[in-house]
């Protein structure tokens, strides 16, 4: 990515609230995407849940739906919600609500039978991250505003209640999900070392979050900014407080550059059957040099943090927007979905990642070191009421 400069404008048609559709008659419910037999997420999945982007920890894509080939032409407008500002983020739909955000700078919970709102809260401001409220003249090449991708679902124990986490900005944010109020939040800006910028910093959380081993795992992007610098979180899932954080703005030596780069926009995968997390990272000041961290697939210990191992698959791209970013899904041999087959001596697994804007999906071995090739894989469908 070319040091300041915005991917680009890539959102032609927005949303300005949320909208749900129902399905006018019943069916017996069926799978969604494919079949899965992964280790299924902490919210139990059923076809009035989506708990998360992806719908669990490893983006498998997969529930049970009352939508069939029949009456999917029956599809028709519930209700609409309408916010200050686009939403672009698939909702987080569990008991009934809905969770979302919004360009407008808040976050929403709306009750999924009657549309209306259960409660909102107002993220902190971030002028930086365009366009914003009020601003004048709106920009045209934006990635997006303050909230750009969906929240992660985690059932209450005898710790937290139930909570809906989500980046808004370079601030990583735990709601209480039934009242809306701050459980906590933490910053995770460009800058580490100085005090925050809100500003002035471009920095922002595109990840979507997961949640295993009792951390809450992120990317973050600095959009390409000079002195500022990319890297993968993971941050306690009590406190928000950083458990280990990999540098992905790093030269030879390991040592941080702070030049705008490692840059992640991918959401991070689970590996149940490794106890790993895969990010992908971006490419470097628009010349797709592959490097250490630049454009390469990283896969990590959940636990420690330590590089189990990384891998470029695509090769030299043809640009900026083409980067090595996609959100990593877990695909046996067979083509479904099972992050859990990885290694299964009978066959071996695959891990697949979608590129972005581009139109392949790219599959390399398991380990992270087979040839990558480029291969029609099953898709990944999306979740709606009905």
């Amino acid at each position: 990515m070319t040091t300041g400069r915005r991917r680009g404008a890539r959102l032609a048609a927005l949303l300005f609230g949320a909208t749900v559709l129902a399905v006018s008659s019943t069916s017996a419910a069926v799978l969604a995407a494919g079949a899965s037999t992964t280790k299924q997420s902490s919210v139990v999945r059923t076809s009035k849940n989506w708990a998360s982007f992806g719908n669990g920890p490893e983006h498998d894509f997969t529930t049970r739906t009352s939508i069939t080939a029949a009456n999917v032409g029956t599809l028709h407008e519930a209700w609409f919600f309408p916010t200050g500002d686009a939403v672009t983020a698939t909702p987080t739909i569990v008991g009934g609500v809905a969770y979302f955000g919004s360009w407008d700078t808040k976050f929403y919970a709306v009750d999924l039978s009657t549309g209306k709102l259960r409660w909102s809260y107002q993220l902190d401001s971030q002028t930086g991250v365009t366009p914003y409220p009020g601003e004048n003249p709106r920009p045209d090449d934006s990635d997006g505003g303050l909230v750009t991708s969906s929240a992660w679902y985690e059932p209450a124990n005898s710790s937290h209640p139930d909570l809906v986490i989500f980046g808004g900005g370079y601030t990583l944010y735990a709601l209480d999900a039934d009242s809306g109020t701050l459980f906590w939040k933490h910053i995770y800006d460009g800058i580490p070392m100085k005090p925050p910028s809100p500003t002035t910093d471009q920095t922002r959380i595109f990840s979507s979050p997961i949640v295993e081993d009792g951390n809450v795992y992120v990317g973050v992007d600095n959009d390409g900014e000079a002195n500022e610098r990319g890297y993968i979180v993971a941050a306690s899932l009590l406190t928000g407080d950083p458990v280990w954080i990999h540098q992905t703005d790093v030269g030879t030596t390991r040592k941080v550059l702070d030049n705008g780069c490692g840059n992640v926009w991918s959401s991070g995968s689970y590996l149940p059957g490794l106890d790993d997390v895969v990010f992908t990272v971006a490419d470097c000041d628009g010349t797709n040099t592959i490097t250490s961290t630049a454009e390469r697939v990283l896969s990590f210990d959940a636990k420690s943090g330590k590089l189990r191992w990384s891998a470029n698959v695509v090769g030299t791209d043809p640009g900026c927007d083409f980067d090595e970013v996609g959100t990593n899904v877990g695909l046996a041999a067979d083509g479904t979905p099972d992050f859990l087959r990885l290694h299964d001596p009978a066959g071996p697994g695959l891990l697949s990642r979608v590129v972005r804007m581009g139109p392949s999906y790219i599959v390399p071995r398991g380990d992270g070191r087979g040839n990558g090739a480029a291969s029609h894989l099953p898709g990944a469908g999306a979740a709606v009421a009905a």
